[in-house]
């Protein structure tokens, strides 16, 4: 995909990110922008999704004709038709079109349906498809860690794209926004109203989607610190029982032990950067709190049935084989 393809002739550079050290010009269409004065949005904005946080106060906004509340903190994602009415207070937005998380990805190709859509499109049908899928996702006081680990993960996003201290900066705001829609899509899960009433989901594979509201805390805490080095008996302590107990209800909430889910979780996560970025094998079980990369690659291989390099590898050859095949 071409720059200008992207970038609607010139109209949106605002909401891109231009290399600074760069031979040949090159732009990511992802931003990242705090409007501490306030944001009142009228118009959509043309080719590109926006994710909104608002992390002080309540009111009433316009989403297409429809008046809604929002409660912060609050998380909204727009798509790009979507008019957005409303006068917010301190708000952060993200700003991307879906070529940020892979470059074949296109506002059009991303809507086919079925399995004859490009691969890069099935592998990240769940990530955007709170852009793509009605109604608008607007989901009212996440909890005080989904906030943390929102508001983390975009200052991560917007300190690669601003400070490019290497020229691995796409390809780290890509991950970090991959971690994001990842982040956004299992909010959307463990809701207390299902927003997407029978769509698959990212919950790890035998929990369900009709979560508790007492136990979506013990969920939201394992989603803020899974990139640390929790273990089980840290979760325990934080909720105030004990490894047993804790394991009991985790089974009768999701079907599995805390462990399994977060080993499971972890290891979604980091299929989504194996798939989306070139980052090192090593970087990434660093980035989902493994930290060893030999016990990481024995995880990966009980679940997916290989090694992360050939996870990437088969993933690839698949994207070039289809390509190939629409070629002749």
């Amino acid at each position: 995909m071409k720059n200008r393809d992207i970038l609607g002739n010139m109209e949106d550079i605002r909401f891109s990110t231009e290399a600074k050290n760069s031979e040949k010009r090159r732009i990511e269409p992802l931003k990242v922008i705090f409007h501490e004065n306030g944001y009142s949005p009228q118009e959509p904005v043309k080719d590109r999704f926006r994710v909104l946080l608002i992390e002080k106060g309540s009111g009433i906004c316009e989403i297409d004709g429809v008046i809604q509340p929002w409660v912060s903190p609050c998380l909204i994602c727009l798509n790009e038709s979507r008019r957005f009415v409303s006068s917010l207070p301190d708000t952060y937005a993200l700003y991307f079109h879906p070529a940020a998380i892979h470059k074949k990805l296109t506002m059009e190709n991303i809507r086919e349906k079925g399995t004859d859509a490009p691969p890069e499109v099935i592998e990240n049908r769940l990530l955007l498809r709170a852009f793509i899928k009605e109604p608008a996702v607007l989901l009212n006081q996440i909890s005080p860690e989904s906030e943390v680990r929102v508001r983390e993960l975009l200052g991560s996003i917007r300190h690669e794209l601003e400070e490019q201290e290497t020229g691995w900066w796409p390809c780290r705001s890509r991950s970090y926004l991959a971690e994001l829609l990842f982040l956004i899509a299992q909010l959307q899960d463990t809701a207390k109203q299902n927003i997407l009433c029978g769509e698959p989901g990212l919950i790890p594979s035998g929990s369900e989607t009709n979560i508790s509201p007492e136990f979506k805390s013990v969920l939201d805490f394992i989603m803020r610190f899974y990139n640390t080095k929790i273990s089980l008996d840290d979760i325990a302590r934080e909720f105030g029982t004990n490894r047993t107990s804790l394991n009991k209800r985790f089974r009768a909430e999701t079907g599995m032990t805390a462990i399994s889910y977060l080993i499971d979780l972890r290891l979604r996560i980091a299929s989504v950067m194996l798939i989306n970025t070139d980052l090192s094998v090593a970087e990434i079980t660093e980035r989902v709190g493994i930290g060893d990369v030999s016990h990481f690659e024995r995880l990966f291989r009980q679940k997916y049935r290989m090694p992360p390099r050939n996870y990437r590898a088969a993933v690839k050859g698949v994207r070039n084989a289809v390509t190939a095949c629409h070629i002749q």
